[in-house]
């Protein structure tokens, strides 16, 4: 399984990993979603409804993330260098947002500036990132590998069974992209993961059944109710309480 979307709770704070781009790898053809990227910028935040995000962004590669930034409502912005984080602390930004990775030249301490931040509140998403092996800067928190940078070869991801219950799940035709490749046995069970190249369907049933077999991965999960079918390309049945 290659995933676009992993999240995870750590402590007082929240993490995300997407392989897309902020605004979509094919924003100018109709795939931008701004519910989608909203929703994570909140949720990595913690914020109440009405309450504003502000945002430390971290560029290691030319995008136009101002211009998508600026138009999401109750999103505050500065361009801030990990040379900074590494001085002054983090304190002041509810999330963190890195845009791919710096190849080299890292402060040595901003692994432990970046746990600190996390364990204390903070939000961190990591944007596209474009180093081999592992990520380096969230190290103390947990080991996650990018298997390659080479793009891989799917046109978009689908929302999970998790995705389609996480508060991020937007439903205005998003599809994300895959800008570089992490797979599944790349990081550990503390990771949820909410888009990948699995397709799932979602169908409502409104009875009580069984499925006497199936496959699934080892994050998947079977329960007996009443509510959604979410069933996989590959013939897995996970059942969701409505």
């Amino acid at each position: 399984m290659i995933v676009s979307l992993i999240t995870r709770d750590y402590l007082n704070g929240r993490l995300a990993i997407t392989t897309d781009r902020l605004g979509g790898f094919r924003a100018g053809n109709g795939n931008k979603s701004e519910t989608f990227w909203s929703n994570l910028i909140i949720w990595a935040g913690k914020k109440e409804p009405g309450e504003t995000v502000r945002v430390g962004v971290v560029k290691s590669e030319e995008t136009h993330y101002e211009t998508f930034l600026s138009s999401l409502e109750r999103i505050t912005y500065e361009e801030i260098n990990e040379e900074y984080l590494a001085k002054n602390g983090s304190e002041e930004f509810d999330v963190l947002y890195f845009i791919s990775l710096k190849k080299q030249n890292t402060p040595d301490i901003l692994p432990n500036v970046l746990e600190e931040y996390v364990r204390n509140g903070g939000g961190l998403i990591i944007e596209s990132p474009d180093i081999e092996g592992e990520i380096g800067i969230i190290s103390e928190i947990d080991s996650v590998s990018v298997r390659s940078v080479t793009r891989p070869s799917y046109d978009s991801a689908f929302w999970s069974n998790k995705g389609f219950n996480s508060p991020i799940y937007s439903a205005d035709n998003y599809a994300a992209s895959f800008m570089v490749e992490i797979r599944e046995e790349d990081f550990s069970v503390d990771w949820d993961i909410l888009l990948s190249d699995v397709e799932v369907t979602r169908e409502v049933f409104d009875n009580e059944g069984t499925v006497d077999s199936y496959e699934y991965s080892e994050r998947s999960f079977q329960e007996f109710s009443i509510g959604f079918a979410i069933v996989t390309k590959n013939g897995a049945v996970f059942l969701d309480e409505d």
